[in-house]
């Protein structure tokens, strides 16, 4: 599965990469990202992407925005392995403990890719540069990327 760290205010890119690719990911956005873009979200749900927060403190957005108006079933949070109090980030969510690739993405992944390898990037100039490029060698090795929720249910 590949989870992406989504800070910034423009996730077209990505999108599109996802799109053609014909894979869904795991989106987590920040708190600052969903203060300007909470719109976005009911959106990204109804086209089978599983939204998620990522580790702050304001809880609120995955009561309302994802579960309520987006109408999405299950809450999922993410956690830098690295993360403290991790019960009052998340509550009563799906906690995903992932380390972060924040460099090197092409590189990283290949060092560290095996079955059931839970993939988490940060969205960033070359994530979105080489991601084409990982989904092709994750293919390649003949593995599926799946969202969370399909992990969960096998």
């Amino acid at each position: 599965t590949i989870n992406i760290i989504v800070d910034k205010d423009n996730i077209d890119d990505l999108i599109k990469i996802m799109d053609n690719k014909k894979i869904k990911c795991n989106l987590f956005f920040t708190n600052n990202f969903l203060e300007k873009n909470s719109n976005i979200i009911p959106i990204l749900i109804r086209e089978k992407y599983l939204i998620g927060i990522m580790d702050y403190n304001d809880y609120s957005w995955s009561e309302t925005i994802i579960k309520k108006i987006g109408k999405q079933k299950e809450g999922f949070c993410l956690l830098d392995k690295k993360s403290k109090d991790i019960k009052k980030i998340c509550k009563n969510d799906y906690l995903i403990l992932s380390s972060v690739i924040d460099n090197k993405p092409y590189e990283n992944t290949k060092n560290s890719l095996t079955n059931g390898k839970i993939l988490t990037y940060k969205l960033t100039d070359r994530l979105i540069e080489e991601l084409p490029v990982i989904i092709n060698y994750i293919r390649e090795r003949n593995y599926d990327i799946v969202t969370i929720n399909k992990l969960i249910e096998e």
